[in-house]
């Protein structure tokens, strides 16, 4: 076969109607209906749909964007900045006067707390007579909250803890006397868990002499203070 013949027929295979034809840019792909024809230069893409109303129609051009209403607002805040006065700079006597007065005000400054330990208070009653009562009294003079309450165990046995109060909110779950010897300074980790007191709060233990003869009564109150 000639070398002619032979370049011949490949020219009509790679270049001919199969690959250059209808059957790559033919109709049915590339340059038929479907890709140049009304799917995507037609009705749908550059039709009613993409150029037509919806978007360059009445819904993005038309009143719903830069409509009456968008327009209106703008012009309404338009004229409110207008109106709106400027404000006059001070003058220098009133800025004077301003700074006489910043100097010789009086400033409050809270300070925050700083440190955290654990203190105690002591309550103490001399000679309570037999078979009665008493409130004592002690005034913390920072943020403290008790959390174990100590009675010697050589007056424990003649006491009875009647009630112990943070302000005036009793910190018994109930009403009721306990023993003194609950509390005495054997007994191990916190025994109450009172409210906190701030300063100018009593911290009010009653207690009972339940012997036949006075007794003097001491006590101490370990707990967290905050300063």
């Amino acid at each position: 076969m000639r070398h002619e013949d032979i370049v011949g027929e490949a020219h009509e295979e790679i270049v001919g109607e199969e690959l250059v034809g209808d059957g790559e840019f033919g109709d049915e792909m590339y340059s038929g209906d479907d890709y140049a024809g009304d799917d995507y230069a037609g009705d749908d893409y550059a039709g009613d749909d993409y150029a037509g109303d919806d978007y360059a129609g009445d819904d993005y051009a038309g009143e719903q964007l830069v409509g009456a209403e968008e327009i209106g607002a703008l012009r309404r805040r338009r004229r409110m900045f207008r109106r709106r006065p400027m404000r006059r700079r001070p003058s220098p006597k009133s800025q004077a006067i301003r700074a006489h007065k910043l100097r010789s005000a009086k400033l409050v400054v809270q300070r925050p707390y700083s440190k955290g330990r654990v203190q105690s208070i002591g309550f103490q009653s001399l000679q309570v007579p037999p078979h009665q009562s008493v409130d004592i009294p002690n005034k913390p003079q920072v943020l403290f909250r008790g959390t174990r309450l100590i009675v010697g165990s050589a007056i424990a046995p003649f006491f009875t803890i009647d009630d112990i109060k943070v302000g005036r909110s009793s910190q018994f779950v109930a009403t009721g006397s306990q023993p003194a010897e609950a509390f005495k300074e054997t007994s191990t980790g916190d025994n109450v868990s009172l409210d906190t007191c701030r300063p100018g709060m009593d911290i009010v233990l009653q207690v009972t002499n339940t012997s036949d003869t006075a007794q003097d009564f001491r006590a101490a109150l370990f707990g967290d203070a905050i300063e």
